[in-house]
């Protein structure tokens, strides 16, 4: 097993003994997210996201067009809508924003720079402007506030509910640059109601997971011995 591997999944199993939350829990990949991701819609209309397939759509992704008479070009828009009570990781402050998080970010636990908002939001993504003269491409307000900029592959953080239970999980998102539209490329939430996740961290190999909790009973002198055979 590599050295990067037990460090992070000790990191993650000690975290969550110091936030009391259980060493059983399971951070799953949504079964929606097909193997080359899930691309928005190239062309007018909308896509529904049920991350956990449990038959609830937690998120939407709309492309929709508008005409402009005094530029006399078209704007195309990607949108991104929370459904139900999901909703996205905004920034601390104005949640209303989407956050890109870095690796690392646990969510589930205190905010550590970002906030859920308390209402459902219609986010603007990506927005094409074209005419006969020129195209452009822009970020949406309420990426670009978050620290998002066009062409970015990051992560953001979101919660959603199932059977009344709350989950937290993350994604990937690529931002196209000649296009309004996104690639969600993988997307991990922890199906324990309220567990936490760590942000850019999947689920480890089964092996890793027996040898993590095996840790825990070795104390941290054979966490020492662990390390010392890893190198």
């Amino acid at each position: 097993m590599k050295k990067q591997s037990l460090e992070k999944l000790t990191g993650l199993t000690a975290a969550s003994i110091a936030m009391g939350v259980s060493t059983e829990a399971a951070i799953i990949a949504s079964p929606t997210v097909p193997s080359g991701g899930l691309t928005t819609p190239s062309s007018l209309g909308t896509i529904y996201w049920d991350i956990d397939n449990d038959g609830t759509d937690d998120f939407s992704f709309t492309l929709s067009s508008l005409y402009t008479n005094i530029t006399s070009s078209i704007q195309t828009v990607l949108k991104m809508a929370d459904l139900g009570d999901a909703r996205v990781a905004g920034v601390d402050g104005n949640p209303l924003h989407f956050k890109q998080l870095t690796g690392g970010t646990y969510l589930g636990t205190t905010s550590d720079g970002f906030s859920f908002s308390p209402t459902a939001r219609n986010r603007s993504i990506l927005s094409f402007w074209s005419s006969t003269v020129s195209s452009y491409l822009y970020l949406g307000t309420d990426l670009n506030d978050g620290g998002w900029s066009l062409g970015d592959t990051g992560y953001f953080g979101f919660k959603f509910t199932s059977n009344g239970n709350t989950h937290y999980g993350w994604a990937e998102m690529t931002l196209s640059t000649t296009s309004a539209q996104a690639t969600i490329n993988e997307a991990w939430y922890n199906d324990t109601p309220d567990g936490i996740v760590e942000v850019g961290v999947a689920i480890p190999e089964p092996a890793e997971v027996g040898l993590g909790l095996g840790v825990l009973a070795l104390g941290a002198a054979g966490l020492r011995r662990m390390r010392q055979n890893c190198k």
